[in-house]
C-alpha cells in the first residue's frame, strides 16, 4: 500500500460533482469537529451527514483513513525499536526536559499523563510516550474525544470498540 493510496482511501465519493479523497474527509472533520471548528468544515459536514448513506461513506473513509495511517506509525514505531536495540541511547536523551508539549508547543500546562500513540482502547498497551511531552490539556482535551470517536466509528450502525480504558468522558456531541 502506497501512501497515495491511503490518501484516495478505498472508496471514491463524489458528491456534487466534487471529489473527496480520504485525506480531505480527514481533514474536513479534523477543522470541522476535532481541532478547530471551522465554519466552514462544519457546514460541509452537516451536509454530509445530510444523506445515510454519505453519512456511512464519510465515516468510513474517515476511519479507514486512521486505521492506515496508525498501521504505518505502528511500522516506524517498531523500525525505530529495532534501531534502538542495535545504537541504545542515554535515558537522560530522551527527556523533554523543558516540558515542552509537542502538539500544542505550551511550557504553560501541567505534564501528568503519558501519550498512548494510538488508543489504549484500541488495545495499545506498548507504543506510549512517557509523561512531560504531551501536556494535560492535548491529551485529556482534544486528542481524548478523537481517540474516542476513532474508537467508536458507527459504519454499520454498531461499535467498533468500547472504550473504557481512557478515565475521561467524552462529550456528547464527539460520540
Amino acid at each position: 500500500m502506497t501512501l497515495r493510496n491511503i490518501e484516495n482511501g478505498p472508496v471514491g465519493i463524489v458528491i456534487a460533482n466534487e471529489k473527496f479523497s480520504a485525506l480531505d474527509i480527514f481533514l474536513i472533520y479534523s477543522k470541522g469537529e476535532f481541532f478547530e471548528e471551522e465554519k466552514e468544515a462544519v457546514k460541509i459536514l452537516s451536509n454530509l451527514r445530510q444523506n445515510p448513506i454519505t453519512s456511512k461513506l464519510t465515516h468510513f473513509q474517515f476511519y479507514n483513513y486512521l486505521y492506515d495511517v496508525y498501521k504505518i506509525c505502528a511500522y516506524l514505531y517498531a523500525l525505530i525499536r529495532q534501531v534502538e536495540k542495535i545504537f541504545p541511547s542515554k535515558p537522560e536523551n530522551n527527556r523533554n526536559k523543558n516540558n515542552i508539549c509537542i502538539f500544542c508547543r505550551t511550557k504553560e500546562e501541567k505534564f501528568t499523563f503519558p501519550e498512548h500513540v494510538y488508543p489504549e482502547s484500541l488495545g495499545n498497551t506498548e507504543i506510549i510516550l512517557p509523561a512531560g511531552l504531551v501536556c494535560d490539556a492535548c491529551n485529556n482535551g482534544v486528542l481524548s474525544r478523537l481517540d474516542t470517536s476513532e474508537c467508536q466509528p458507527k459504519i454499520d450502525g454498531g461499535t467498533f470498540s468500547n472504550n473504557t480504558a481512557k478515565h475521561y468522558t467524552s462529550p456528547e456531541k464527539y460520540l
